[in-house]
Parts: C-alpha cells; sequence; structure tokens
C-alpha cells in the first residue's frame, strides 16, 4: 500500500475530528453532499435543447441552477474549491449521457483563462470532464484555449453576455468532427456557442453542448 494511503487512513479520525464535513446545501453532518440533497439534485429529468445557438447541435442539460442544492454545490466547487463534488457533478451529467446517448467519445471541456485559473487553481469544467471519463468511454481532450480574459458573465445582462464571449476561443489542433463541450454552468448559451464555433472553425461538423446546469436568464 503506497505511503500517502497508510497516512491517510492513520490520520482519517483526526482530520474528520478538525475539519469535519458538512453538506454544502443543507449543512448536515456527515458528507460533503448528503443522500437527501443529492436525490433533490437529481429530480429534475436530464433534458435536451435542440439547437440552442447557431453553432451547437443540441444541449444536453443535467439539472437547474434554480434547485438549491446544484448551486450551492456549482458555487462551493467554484469559489470554495470544495473538489470532493467534482464526482457527484460527473455523476449528473452521466446520467444525462444515459438518458441522451451520443455518438462522440471525445468530451471537451471548456477552459479557463490562465489568469482565472491561477487564481482559482483549477479549472472545474476540466475536473468534471476527467471525472466523467474515469467511468465511461470518454476521452478529454483539451482543443480549447481562452485567447481573452472575459468578464465573470454572472452579472452581465444578456446582450453584454453575448458581447463578452466573441472570439474568447481558438482551437490548438484539428478537431475530431463530432465533439461534445463541457461546460457547469450555462445560461444564454454564449460560451458554449464561441467555443462551438472555435471547435468547428477547427473541423468539426456537430457540437453537442453537455452541461451540470442551465440557469434562467
Amino acid at each position: 500500500m503506497p505511503c500517502f494511503m497508510i497516512l491517510s487512513a492513520l490520520f482519517a479520525p483526526l482530520i474528520d475530528l478538525f475539519f469535519p464535513l458538512f453538506c454544502v446545501s443543507c449543512k448536515r453532518y456527515g458528507d460533503v453532499l448528503c443522500n437527501t440533497c443529492v436525490t433533490s439534485f437529481t429530480l429534475d429529468a436530464p433534458k435536451i435543447v435542440l439547437n440552442p445557438a447557431p453553432s451547437l447541435h443540441a444541449c444536453i442539460i443535467a439539472a437547474r441552477y434554480e434547485r438549491t442544492p446544484v448551486s450551492a454545490a456549482l458555487r462551493a466547487l467554484k469559489y470554495e474549491g470544495v473538489t470532493l463534488l467534482v464526482p457527484c457533478l460527473a455523476n449528473a451529467l452521466r446520467r444525462s449521457l444515459d438518458a441522451f446517448p451520443q455518438s462522440s467519445n471525445i468530451v471537451v471541456p471548456v477552459p479557463l483563462h490562465w489568469r482565472k485559473k491561477a487564481l482559482r487553481g483549477f479549472n472545474q469544467s476540466s475536473l468534471i470532464a476527467q471525472s466523467l471519463a474515469k467511468t465511461s468511454s470518454l476521452q478529454v481532450s483539451e482543443l480549447l484555449v481562452r485567447t481573452r480574459y472575459t468578464p465573470s458573465q454572472t452579472r452581465l445582462k444578456r446582450a453584454k453576455r453575448l458581447k463578452n464571449m466573441t472570439a474568447a476561443f481558438r482551437c490548438t489542433q484539428k478537431s475530431p468532427r463530432d465533439v461534445l463541450l463541457l461546460d457547469d454552468v450555462t445560461t444564454t448559451f454564449a460560451t458554449l456557442e464561441d467555443a462551438a464555433r472555435a471547435l468547428k472553425a477547427a473541423g468539426a461538423r456537430r457540437v453537442t453542448a453537455l452541461v451540470v446546469a442551465h440557469s434562467r436568464d
């Protein structure tokens, strides 16, 4: 057994004593997302939206952002660094793909600008994609880079969101013809559309988006 696993097993009781896990949604002790909130997370049947933007064939959506466990989990991951939530979010996407099977086995996470990634320490979409690939036949391909720093979309109105994300991505190599484009949250599909446009310019013919949650504009 590797040394770090032995140490982890030895110190797990102390870690739990001084840094106990509480549900990020309901604050119940025991896990980072309790069973009750996981059940609530999955109440929304996944849905598919056809042609949500000019460059997107479809968008598969796992849940509604307005459902409290969903928004709480995504905020905790992005802004508090609670990466223990990644497998739960990946499971939601896996169920969505089971409901709406796709021909592509290439998943491309939407990238962060290097400045934002340096501040956050990780790209949440990339972590979710990697977790999803571990228990499926999908392969993660980091084809996209963000070419310019853009303000957060969170507080922008629809028109400004669309303008904010114009020509923000490029492909580093030729794209497969059929790809899945993964992001954590979408509202206006502006980010997904610009990323899909870059993939199509690099050779993609069909881009299907895959998102954990959709938020109302």
